[in-house]
């Protein structure tokens, strides 16, 4: 599969703004209807989810493997 990446620059700090300070870090984005998340109407689809699991299974097994 292959997906579009782009860096970014959020202020979506959540817990990495402290684990950046032991360790690097990023997070995984996934693309919400309309921009909106941290609502109660957000939605992502199924396929977006799905994008995301496995950037983040591969990411882990890359990790893994170094």
């Amino acid at each position: 599969m292959r997906l579009k990446a782009r860096r970014m620059i959020c202020r979506a700090y959540h817990d990495s703004l402290f684990m950046a300070q032991i360790c690097p870090m990023t997070m995984i984005f996934i693309p919400c209807r309309g921009g909106v998340s941290h609502r109660p109407d957000e939605y992502s689809s199924p396929e977006h989810i799905k994008g995301g699991v496995e950037v983040l299974a591969h990411t882990l097994a890359r990790l893994a493997a170094a």
